[in-house]
């Protein structure tokens, strides 16, 4: 969790607040995509909460199953991260956000821009046709540190610990 000063006021106790950084790069695209948190990828049959959901799972159960020495949990993690990687090709990039012909690789940075440069109507109509599909995938090395701290501090203490966590990844490989 990175903590933000949502004020001016600097040492208002009241002004805190938490965010999950799997969230926020997730809503400051442009920002992530410079830093390198993460690749916007074509992926309409998930919605952007799923896909936050898959990665901190994958995550959270690579991190346990690396701690108990289970190598077949932590290639299930892996499994699932590397299924959503594909997603980020240039050419289904090209094509499913309708880049003008001759157009051949695909440069988030550069479509971002455009797309802001549009009016307002012309933007919300691409965005109902084609924008709509795409996601943010974060990079899972940004995620490391934290999402060791986050299993230390609070997965650690469910109650089903770190098998329970192993048990959610084997159950959406489906065995």
């Amino acid at each position: 969790m990175e903590v933000v000063d949502s004020r001016k006021q600097v040492g208002d106790q009241n002004n805190i607040r938490l965010v999950d950084p799997l969230y926020y790069w997730s809503r400051h695209v442009e920002a992530a995509i410079e830093q390198g948190k993460g690749v916007l990828i074509f992926a309409p049959w998930f919605t952007q909460s799923e896909i936050i959901t898959m990665v901190r799972v994958a995550m959270v159960a690579k991190y346990f199953a690396r701690e108990i020495g289970d190598q077949g949990h932590e290639k299930i993690g892996d499994t699932v991260l590397k299924h959503l990687q594909p997603l980020a090709n240039d050419e289904i990039m090209v094509n499913a956000l309708g880049m003008a012909p001759g157009v051949d690789q695909w440069q988030p940075l550069e479509w971002l821009n455009a797309i802001r440069n549009l009016t307002a109507p012309e933007r919300k109509r691409y965005n109902q046709m084609l924008g709509k599909n795409v996601r943010f995938l974060p990079d899972e090395r940004m995620l490391e540190p934290w999402i060791a701290a986050l299993a230390q501090s609070q997965y650690q203490s469910l109650e089903s610990g770190p098998r329970g966590w192993l048990d959610v990844a084997s159950r959406s490989r489906g065995t």
